[in-house]
């Protein structure tokens, strides 16, 4: 179980990266979609995944730049990666806190 910093730092953690991907996403929008800097922008966001389970715009942004990086497959598993974490979401899940206090 997280305690409430551990939980803070990861949300302060993925929102991070997540600008960061995203800021340097537009940097390479503007010099033409540099490869490099494309796949740093792909680094960031992943990193940004890692930290928080489900955040729906850093899948967005990683299959955006997947595609500029001409590797449509791996955009597709990635959207199929999101989809699920979209399903699991969307079920009802029981934490062990409840199961603890049934």
């Amino acid at each position: 179980m997280h305690s409430i910093d551990s939980a803070f730092d990861m949300r302060r953690c993925s929102l991070y990266n997540a600008l960061a991907g995203y800021s340097l996403y537009r940097q390479a929008e503007t010099s033409g979609y540099n490869a490099r800097e494309l796949n740093e922008a792909l680094h960031a966001i992943d990193d940004a995944i890692r930290c928080n389970a489900s955040p729906a715009d850093f899948y967005r942004i990683k299959s955006m730049i997947l595609v500029k990086l001409h590797k449509d497959d791996l955009a597709k598993e990635n959207d199929a990666v999101f989809a699920d974490k979209q399903r699991q979401n969307e079920e009802p899940q029981v934490n062990d806190e409840v199961r603890s206090i049934k």
